[in-house]
C-alpha cells in the first residue's frame, strides 16, 4: 500500500547513516513514487515495462532499508526486508544489470550493500564490502553524460566506507 511505501522511504531518508543517501528525496517522490504508485496504487505487474526494471530494483531496495532502518536489533524486520532484497536482486538480473547499466542500477546495488551491512548476520561486512566495490565498478561504468550523479555517487560510496570504519 502507498502508506506503507512512504513510512518505508521516510526510514530510508532519515534512518540511516545521516550523509549517505544514494537515492534522493526529488528522485524518488519525483520519479519513482509517481512511476510505480500512479493516483497513489500501484502499478499492476503486468504493466511493468522492461525499461522500468532497474527503478523497481531501487524501490525495492529502499523498501528494505526502510525495513532494516525501523527497527535495526529487531529480527522481524530482517525477515520483512529480506523479500524486498531478493525482489531487487531479482529485478537487477532482468533488467540487463551488466549490459545496459544505470544511474538507479547503481544506486540500487548501493543501498542493497548498505541493506547487507545494517542485517548484521555473520560475515555481512565483507559481503558488503564486496558488494559496494561491485557498485563502484558499476557506476564506473554508466555514460559520463550522467557524470555529476556518478561523481556524487562516488563520494558517497567513500564517504560510507569511512564511516563503516569509524563504527
Amino acid at each position: 500500500p502507498y502508506d506503507v511505501a512512504l513510512f518505508l522511504i521516510g526510514q530510508h531518508l532519515t534512518g540511516g547513516i545521516p550523509f549517505i543517501v544514494p537515492a534522493t528525496r526529488s528522485q524518488i517522490f519525483e520519479h519513482l513514487l509517481p512511476e510505480f504508485y500512479p493516483a497513489q496504487h500501484p502499478v499492476p505487474p503486468l504493466a511493468f515495462r522492461e525499461d522500468m526494471l532497474h527503478d523497481l530494483a531501487l524501490l525495492f531496495s529502499i523498501f528494505a532499508c526502510g525495513f532494516l532502518l525501523h527497527s535495526p536489533q529487531n529480527h522481524d524486520s530482517e525477515a520483512e526486508a529480506e523479500p524486498f532484497m531478493h525482489l531487487c536482486r531479482a529485478a537487477l538480473a532482468f533488467g540487463g544489470l551488466l549490459d545496459d547499466t544505470s544511474l538507479s542500477a547503481v544506486q540500487a546495488v548501493f543501498i542493497l550493500a548498505m541493506n547487507i551491512q545494517f542485517s548484521g548476520r555473520p560475515h555481512c561486512r565483507k559481503l558488503a564490502d564486496k558488494v559496494m566495490v561491485f557498485a563502484v565498478q558499476l557506476a564506473i561504468s554508466v555514460s559520463l553524460s550522467d557524470s555529476y550523479s556518478i561523481l556524487s555517487f562516488l563520494l558517497t560510496a567513500i564517504r560510507y566506507k569511512i564511516g563503516l570504519r569509524k563504527s
